[in-house]
């Protein structure tokens, strides 16, 4: 191959030696190509799943106040006393309506638990009106507390204990997408 390189005459070698420079040259850019963007996509898949497990951990964490919350309703509506008030737990829960912006990054599993824990954390308050809960007179804005007659201590407490059972299935839902990251 050299010798017919050597052989060409007038500007042939020339316009050949840059051809061949040029193919080198894009052939590496090529491969620094491929490989950065390699680099990058295992990147941006680690800040995913870094951000898909905090985001699991908002979730699981609020359903786990929550269920405290509701445990300890539960216990003290076993006291059966005079007239009792409860706040309202979709007051407490900041974070969760939040989240459901990034809830496309999460498994199929998590979002459904989610989803359905919110749900269950919001209709809580409305089975308190059904009951016999009338909200409470000069509470701070934006604070939900309902007052109950004793009567209703019985069926408080079943809310209460079945919204705990309910709560625990979609947290146990969500530690398992967290734990399958």
């Amino acid at each position: 191959m050299w010798e017919w390189l050597q052989g060409l005459q007038g500007g042939a070698p020339a316009v050949i030696g840059s051809a061949a420079g040029s193919a080198l040259g894009i052939i590496s850019l090529l491969i620094g190509a491929l490989f950065n963007a390699y680099l990058n996509r295992r990147r941006d898949n680690r800040l995913r799943r870094t951000e898909q497990i905090g985001i699991l951990t908002v979730i699981g964490s609020e359903i786990e106040t929550v269920i405290d919350i509701l445990s300890r309703n539960a216990k003290e509506l076993s006291k059966p006393r005079q007239d009792f008030r409860l706040p309202d737990i979709s007051q407490l829960c900041r974070i969760l309506p939040k989240a459901m912006d990034k809830f496309y990054l999460l498994p199929r599993d998590a979002i459904i638990a989610a989803v359905n824990a919110q749900t269950i954390i919001d209709q809580y308050s409305d089975h308190m009106i059904f009951i016999g809960g009338t909200l409470a007179p000069n509470m701070p804005k934006g604070r939900l507390v309902f007052v109950f007659p004793k009567e209703c201590s019985v069926r408080l407490k079943e809310i209460n204990e079945g919204s705990v059972d309910i709560l625990s299935r979609y947290l146990k839902a969500v530690k398992e997408a967290q734990a399958a990251l």
